[in-house]
């Protein structure tokens, strides 16, 4: 027997378990933490509904509330589209 041998083949037969261990222990640590994440969604999910649920519907939204949403969301997007078209210049400078 050719001791050498003998080593190194121990050694890269060892190393091979202990990376496929790793490999299979990895996949099972994963598939329990997407278990718990299932979990806390269901519960974000039911304390949203049940926030949801207790605020008072006594009127609809008003026309002016909308009208105030439209008038931010047209502002921040001119400047949204400003930024853009300086970055665009600005990349076609160089």
């Amino acid at each position: 027997m050719h001791f050498p041998s003998f080593l190194i083949g121990s050694v890269t037969t060892g190393c091979g378990f202990l990376l496929i261990h790793r490999e299979l222990s990895h996949r099972q640590r994963l598939s329990s933490r997407w278990i718990l994440v299932e979990v806390v969604e269901k519960e974000m999910k039911t304390l949203w509904e049940n926030a949801k649920s207790s605020i008072p519907d006594t009127e609809p939204t008003s026309v002016a509330s909308k009208l105030e949403i439209d008038k931010y969301a047209t502002t921040y997007r001119q400047k949204w589209e400003d930024g853009v078209s300086y970055l665009r210049d600005l990349v076609s400078k160089k």
